[in-house]
């Protein structure tokens, strides 16, 4: 997965999905995804 600042980096250079601290945030949005909240649903 991957996972920007969009507001501090809008070039999306720097990922920060494999911080500590976006830990919880990653196990939240993966858990929106997968139960098709949060967005568009992803195709199968």
């Amino acid at each position: 997965m991957e996972l920007y600042d969009n507001q501090a980096d809008p070039d999306e250079n720097l990922k920060i999905a494999g911080r500590r601290e976006n830990a919880a945030l990653l196990r939240k949005l993966a858990e929106q995804l997968r139960s098709g909240r949060g967005g568009r649903r992803l195709a199968p």
